[in-house]
This record gives structure tokens, sequence and C-alpha cells, in this order.
């Protein structure tokens, strides 16, 4: 089928268009189990870590200070590049 995920993975596209393998990090002939793996992993890998390091107040207060610094630079980042197109992207 034209345009889908196996043709990308084959290189389907021409090299001026970018082909979805490059635009979601797919690597050319990567098996889609493996993919799935990955995914997979991370989704275990949370659970493992709640397990092993339970939620305290601590803790909590590390996530919500490290989530706010980085949902300002975050908002910082796109607010220059939208706005003000401070900096060119490739």
């Amino acid at each position: 089928m034209p345009g889908s995920r196996e043709d990308a993975c084959r290189g389907a596209a021409s090299d001026d268009e970018p082909s979805i393998a490059r635009s979601f990090g797919v690597r050319a002939g990567e098996p889609g189990w493996f993919s799935t793996l990955r995914v997979s992993e991370r989704h275990v890998g949370v659970i493992v870590g709640a397990i092993f390091f339970p939620l305290n107040w601590p803790l909590f207060w590390l996530f919500l200070a490290s989530y706010c610094v980085r949902m300002w630079g975050t908002e910082g980042v796109y607010h220059r590049y939208f706005s003000h197109r401070a900096f060119k992207t490739n």
C-alpha cells in the first residue's frame, strides 16, 4: 500500500520529501514488533519504578518543582520561536 509505514521504512519517499520513518524515529528495516517492544518496555518501566520507589511527599515535591521548571523552559522556547522567530530551527 503506498504511503504505508512499510513503504517509509523501505525508503519509498524521495530525498527531498521527509519520510514517515525519519519523522517519527522509525529506523529503516526495523520490524513493527521491535517498535512495539520499545514502547512496551517504557510502560513496564514506569510500573516497576512505581513499585520500587513508592511516592512520598519529598518525591512529590521534587516532581512538581522539576515539572514546573521544564514546562517554563518549554513554553519559553516555544514563545521565542513562534512569536519572535528569535532562532532558526532545522
